[in-house]
């Protein structure tokens, strides 16, 4: 017995890995918007083993130590809204960018079961999912959707989702408010959120009050917030139009934002499909999609081009600064925000994307600092597992970005990345050029 017991320690030290230690760095406190420094973080396996002044945290015999004088450690940031993670070298872009963690919205179950197993053998480089399962919808649309008319039909959809193991329910426009309500009572009743589009056939403020956890993109409410919504909705327009806008209502719109505070409804206004729009009749907004350090490897069809169809053009450059004007007044009305890109879109690069939104949310009139937090550790508190991620403290997981420059300064130095680690694995540049250089073969 005593020579099985060596045996197996024996065993168990020739399979650690090395500590980390990220020696003498400013920590970025995100809760608080304020940086600490002189600190040391140090990384066993993937948790953060010890975090505090540089004085007084040792650092552990044989680890793999990096000097961060000079440099930002904050934790990993995370996409909300995304499409397209088994493509191949998306995933390895998102860690090429920082982004640790992402809510998929939908994508290939089978696909998406293999890339998450492979990522958690580390057989693969890929962000954490938290993912939903077939979209349900009034009408199956493709493949990916599960058409539900009846409430029976809903209930019963909802626990055929769960049974295949989704994390949430996505819904989509086209649920009748049968539909919509039966889902809405069954999630309740199984224990897991839903979220996803406002469907036409309810109010943004009916699917708050209903328990719905996020609304994504802002056109429900854009519409709600319209003085004309009854005759908008009478006629069947739902789709951002010139009426929507002249309409505005700022009134209603504070009404509305302080019921979604009073239900905690988060929104995930992905600000970068409307900005994605403005890029059609102009080719100098291609450079700013391409960081001088990350995006020189992208292949030429990853990156935007100019469209030839230009008549929408000044609409959507309106519906783009209606939608900035909207997120703003929200994050000022204390609704609760998320960062999401929906990668898969148009233009909308993996990874690079949510340095876009990010960006965007700042162009809006938002703080830095709440930025930060809203990447970071927002996602974290919308999924109850603030415990587990989101910060730089002792016991959580070991999802980290350092950075170059000072990310409270100005949000674009969250695009001047040092090294990540996602669940503990330790991608230095070079590792993170190397996954570029793949996304970027032919």
């Amino acid at each position: 017995m005593s020579l099985l017991w060596v045996v197996l320690l024996l065993a168990a030290g020739a399979a650690a890995q090395p500590s980390i230690a990220i020696t003498h760095v400013t920590a970025v406190d995100v809760d608080h918007g304020a940086l600490r420094p002189d600190q040391t973080v140090v990384v066993q396996g993937n948790r953060i083993a010890a975090a505090g002044d540089a004085a007084r945290v040792p650092v552990p015999m044989g680890s793999h130590i990096v000097d961060g004088r000079g440099k930002f450690l904050m934790p990993g940031m995370w996409d909300m809204h995304v499409h397209e993670l088994p493509d191949p070298h998306a995933a390895e872009l998102f860690i090429a960018n920082g982004v640790t963690g992402v809510r998929d919205m939908y994508d290939n179950p089978v696909k998406m079961a293999a890339l998450r197993k492979s990522m958690q053998e580390r057989r693969a480089s890929g962000p954490r999912v938290f993912a939903s399962g077939r979209v349900l919808n009034g009408v199956a649309e493709n493949d990916h959707q599960i058409g539900v008319h009846t409430a029976a039909q809903a209930r019963e959809a909802v626990r055929q989702q769960i049974q295949a193991g989704v994390d949430f329910i996505k819904i989509y426009n086209g649920l009748s408010r049968e539909a919509f309500y039966a889902i809405a009572a069954e999630c309740k009743r199984q224990g897991i959120p839903f979220a996803g589009h406002t469907s036409d056939s309810v109010t943004t403020a009916e699917a708050a009050a209903a328990g719905q956890r996020s609304i994504e993109h802002l056109d429900g409410v854009l519409l709600d917030c319209s003085r004309e919504v009854a005759w908008l909705r009478r006629s069947g327009v739902f789709v951002p139009d010139q009426r929507m806008l002249d309409s505005f209502d700022p009134l209603r719109a504070a009404r509305l934002f302080a019921t979604f505070v009073r239900c905690g409804t988060w929104h995930c206004p992905t600000l970068s499909i409307y900005q994605s729009a403005v890029f059609v009749d102009d080719p100098a907004q291609v450079n700013n999609r391409q960081d001088p350090k990350l995006a020189r490897f992208l292949p030429n069809f990853w990156l935007p081009h100019p469209a030839p169809h230009l008549s929408q053009a000044p609409l959507d450059r309106a519906i783009e600064q209606r939608m900035m004007q909207i997120t703003a007044m929200m994050f000022r009305a204390g609704v609760p925000l998320l960062a999401g890109t929906d990668t898969g879109a148009p233009y909308v690069l993996p990874g690079f994307g949510l340095h876009d939104e990010l960006e965007l949310l700042v162009a809006a009139g938002l703080p830095v600092r709440a930025v930060l937090r809203i990447a970071t550790l927002a996602p974290a508190e919308f999924l109850g597992r603030t415990a587990e991620f989101g910060s730089l403290e002792r016991g959580k997981l070991a999802d980290l970005v350092l950075l170059d420059r000072d990310p409270c300064e100005s949000i674009r130095n969250t695009r001047f990345i040092h090294a990540v680690v996602a669940n503990g694995r330790w991608y230095e540049r070079q590792a993170l050029d190397n996954l570029l250089r793949n996304a970027g073969a032919p």
